[in-house]
């Protein structure tokens, strides 16, 4: 348990300044935005009672915020992926970490611990607050500082704790319907080299064509849609939580829906651990761990 702990923190030193750079970027560039930027309308036509509601601008906020730091994070770590396998190779620390005393599986293991999951579950929390600043801001600059002793804070800290719970596990999940796809590119990375992805996608592509077009076989393309498909879902789904019969035609019609969003979250997540219950999921599984094999014997060969 300590060496792997000290690996996790090898790898939080070797990155950490990039990651946090992605992730604080945007919120301070959006921040910015509303501190010194203008929006030409706001506060004219049918969205003006909208736009001019604190507790509006904060729940937008909040939702936008978080959302854009954690899909570009992932958007990070998906491109990242296939690199992953070929790192200690491509800097030449693959020779210093196989005389060390701690098993290939342990060092694969620890890169995607945190590449795949502690960063993408960091994002989620690094953005929350900075949505939580930037909302209180844009407050402030577009209705006025008295304006957030107007906000239902009990509310919002329910529905702030609810939220970042769900998002916390549909990352988890997420990332455990993605991992044969991101787990497959860094085996193709490892063994293929250079070659490795273009010829996965090669593969994948025209495999699938020529069994769907001769054969009528579509179980590849239908594999990797339902993969993405549960994926997603699994973050959030906004069209199983039971709020479907919601509508919002005023301010005042938010209230009550902050007040049910901790029932619709936890229906939601409940509907996402569900979908794990399926022989797909414990296929994707299983064939995930073949991928990690895989690496671990690429690593072993120290090539």
């Amino acid at each position: 348990m300590t060496q792997f702990k000290t690996l996790l923190q090898r790898e939080w030193m070797q990155h950490h300044r990039g990651w946090l750079l992605m992730m604080l970027v945007p919120p301070v560039l959006l921040l910015l935005a509303v501190l010194f930027g203008q929006i030409e309308g706001l506060h004219e036509g049918d969205g003006a009672e909208f736009a001019s509601s604190p507790l509006v601008l904060m729940m937008i906020s909040t939702g936008a915020v978080t959302a854009l730091v954690l899909f570009i994070t992932w958007a990070a770590v998906g491109l990242q992926a296939p690199g992953q396998a070929r790192r200690d190779q491509q800097d030449r620390s693959i020779e210093f970490w196989l005389s060390m005393p701690v098993s290939n599986s342990a060092s694969i293991g620890a890169t995607v611990l945190m590449q795949f999951f502690l960063v993408p579950l960091l994002a989620v929390a690094l953005g929350w607050a900075c949505s939580q600043v930037i909302g209180l801001v844009a407050i402030a600059r577009f209705v006025g500082p008295g304006a957030w002793f107007s906000l239902p804070w009990g509310a919002l800290l329910n529905a702030d704790l609810a939220l970042l719970l769900r998002l916390t596990l549909g990352v988890v999940l997420a990332m455990l319907w993605f991992m044969p796809l991101l787990l497959l590119s860094m085996v193709a990375s490892a063994w293929l080299k250079r070659w490795g992805v273009p010829v996965m996608i090669a593969a994948i592509g025209a495999g699938g064509l020529v069994l769907d077009k001769l054969y009528g076989i579509t179980w590849v393309f239908d594999v990797i849609k339902a993969l993405t498909s549960y994926g997603s879902q699994a973050l959030l789904h906004v069209g199983r939580g039971g709020g479907d019969d919601v509508q919002i035609k005023s301010p005042d019609d938010i209230l009550p829906v902050l007040d049910q969003l901790p029932s619709f979250l936890a229906h939601d997540g409940l509907a996402a651990l569900r979908d794990c219950a399926q022989p797909l999921f414990l296929g994707a599984l299983l064939f995930s761990a073949g991928c990690f094999a895989l690496l671990v014997l690429r690593r072993r060969r120290g090539a």
